[in-house]
């Protein structure tokens, strides 16, 4: 499932290869190979831990309320969903630039707003079209005289 973009010029390389990636692909904004480990949704191997789990708290559990511990399952279910759902939205956005394509997908005001406020902590600086004449305490009565023009 792995591409090979090797062929594309002017890109970052990379001095590692990413191990068991999940989807590769370059960044909109930036161009930088990308590699995501975790799928949006559980993979078959997540179902058979949230069964061994739902069974091992049966085990536990049988003496005091019997099988109804096997309803245990939705909630570890929940919980691997919750889980997998935060890791995945963790590694979307992009390291290197801020870019992040789920919140350019609801709104891109918002994206383009999470994009500069990345590079304003990034590199420590203020973004200038945020900047106002009240942050930068102009004061209209200087002693500046106007140039006088010749008569």
């Amino acid at each position: 499932m792995a591409k090979d973009f090797n062929h594309l010029p002017n890109l970052k390389k990379r001095v590692f290869r990413a191990k068991n990636s999940v989807l590769d692909f370059l960044c909109p904004l930036c161009g930088i190979k990308r590699a995501l480990h975790y799928h949006s949704r559980l993979k078959l191997s997540n179902y058979l831990q949230i069964l061994s789990c739902t069974l091992l708290f049966t085990m536990c559990t049988y003496w005091k309320i019997g099988y109804k511990g096997a309803l245990s399952f939705f909630i570890f279910w929940g919980f691997f969903e919750f889980f997998n759902k935060s890791f995945f939205r963790k590694e979307i956005p992009c390291p290197d630039c801020g870019f992040d394509a789920t919140w350019y997908k609801r709104d891109v005001r918002v994206a383009k707003k999470l994009v500069s406020t990345y590079w304003d902590e990034k590199l420590g600086k203020i973004n200038p079209i945020e900047i106002s004449d009240d942050d930068l305490n102009l004061d209209q009565s200087s002693n500046v005289e106007d140039p006088v023009e010749p008569a």
